[in-house]
């Protein structure tokens, strides 16, 4: 959690080590801009699918046999799902639902809802870029189905689909004034039941409040001000607008065309931006550059309360960039190098273009260089910052396959919120919001009808917070 104050060695598992998967073939650079995940029936079974330059690709890590691509070839465990011959991609993305999306820089808007084993343009004069899906109530499409928002123009303009990106669903929305870089969301709260839709451009970050039509500045929004690379979310029990919203922006008002990696926050929904830290070469370890400095971060948060920032150089260095990967564990205050093992010959790691994480904790980064994962489970293992004797949570049985009990531990009386997240960050059930008495407390949750995969019970009372591991099989 955000709010509290949290010591960067009070959490398990802090150091991380990266291992990078094997290359596509017949590739010289890899510059892999997305990254997300096609769930299979187990999470052993889940693939990777990678948007990069020479198309889209599936990666299975069991090393399991894959739809093979519109060329008919399979290579390793990488199998081209759509090749540069026939989708010059600009952005991808996989919707919840199982399809992949994919926007065209030939203006054409391509979807498969087969693991890539057949495609249909779904709109012959859009590129879109970036493009993300958003879970808001207020964004759902008339089946329930998460909407998808994309930027479609260098001024600004938008568009959406309420239905998957289905054929026939694509229509125009309002202006977000400037070139698009990056999409967030802020869920509903008391105060803002609707939610909020971000968008990262080349001037500072801007905000919708109605599905996209009408588009309004942030405090972080000015000429030639910010670039807005990356947004993440953590929630915070009992706060008006449900936690804190983070974005990873390039200074350009201080540091001209290169200037300096921020980390900015807001806990008003995205309406008002603080600075929280900014990075620099010397912090990252990285070589001095030939025309550019340290100005990249990408953000992310893990269901553990860490926040994760790959932070690069900017241009003028060629490709592959630059970068390092780094955690903080008390809301971006201060920070930790988080990537052994990230790194070539020289010594110097990737520039990190997004995060993902799997449904088996383990971390993965799209970079200039390829796609990495940590080794073991990103997210702490269990207990949080000054959990004894204030609070604590545990599960049992643990693995399980159907119902199981959470105990919950308090040292004193008062409110307190237990959830269940996935290991993408999703909330799947609430244990219990609101008043709670001292000593144990025990509430059965049903698990059977979850996905097998990891998931985090988050136990928290202010200022404090405990986590515990739940494992579901099937």
């Amino acid at each position: 959690m955000l709010a509290l104050a949290i010591l960067a060695t009070s959490l398990p598992g802090r150091a991380q080590t990266w291992e990078m998967l094997p290359l596509i073939p017949f590739q010289v650079a890899h510059p892999y801009t997305a990254l997300d995940f096609l769930l299979g029936p187990t999470p052993a079974q889940d693939s990777l699918v990678a948007v990069y330059t020479a198309g889209v690709f599936l990666y299975n890590p069991s090393g399991a046999a894959g739809a093979a691509g519109d060329n008919g070839s399979v290579w390793g465990a990488w199998h081209p799902l759509c090749i540069a011959s026939v989708c010059s991609r600009d952005s991808g993305y996989v919707t919840r639902a199982g399809s992949v999306v994919i926007g065209d820089r030939n203006r054409l808007i391509r979807r498969s809802t087969d693991r890539g084993r057949t495609w249909t343009v779904t709109h012959p004069d859009l590129s879109p870029d970036p493009m993300a899906e958003l879970t808001l109530g207020a964004f759902l499409g008339p089946d329930g189905t998460p909407g998808l928002l994309a930027g479609v123009s260098d001024d600004g303009n938008t568009a959406r689909s309420f239905g998957d990106g289905a054929p026939g669903t694509w229509q125009q929305a309002g202006n977000a004034f400037s070139f698009h870089q990056s999409i967030g969301e802020v869920p509903p709260s008391p105060s803002l039941p609707n939610g909020r839709i971000l968008f990262g451009v080349w001037n500072g970050i801007t905000y919708s409040d109605d599905k996209a039509t009408t588009w309004r500045p942030s405090s972080a929004y000015g000429f030639a001000r910010y670039i807005a690379w990356s947004f993440t979310w953590q929630p915070i029990a009992g706060h008006p607008y449900g936690g804190t919203v983070y974005a990873g922006v390039q200074n350009v008002a201080e540091g001209g065309e290169y200037g300096g990696a921020d980390v900015l926050k807001s806990d008003d929904g995205g309406l008002t931006w603080t600075a929280v830290h900014r990075f620099t070469r010397a912090e990252m370890d990285l070589p001095s550059p030939a025309g550019g400095d340290v100005s990249q971060v990408i953000v992310f948060a893990t269901p553990d309360g860490a926040l994760w920032a790959g932070v690069s150089l900017g241009g003028g260095l060629g490709n592959p960039r630059r970068g390092g990967i780094m955690r903080s564990t008390d809301g971006g205050a201060t920070w930790v190098r988080a990537d052994a093992g990230f790194r070539d010959t020289s010594n110097r790691g990737y520039a990190v273009d997004q995060f993902a994480l799997a449904r088996d904790g383990r971390l993965y980064a799209a970079t200039t260089r390829g796609a990495w994962r940590t080794v073991t489970s990103a997210v702490a293992a269990e207990a949080g910052p000054h959990t004894a004797p204030s609070v604590g949570v545990s599960v049992r049985p643990n693995p399980a396959g159907g119902r199981v009990e959470v105990v919950l531990t308090l040292e004193t009386a008062g409110p307190v919120r237990v959830a269940v997240v996935d290991a993408l960050g999703r909330e799947v059930a609430v244990v219990l919001d609101g008043a709670a008495g001292a000593g144990e407390t025990v509430a059965a949750v049903e698990t059977g009808a979850w996905p097998a995969g990891l998931y985090i019970v988050r136990a928290v009372v202010p200022g404090r917070l405990a986590i515990a591991r739940l494992v579901v099989t099937r």
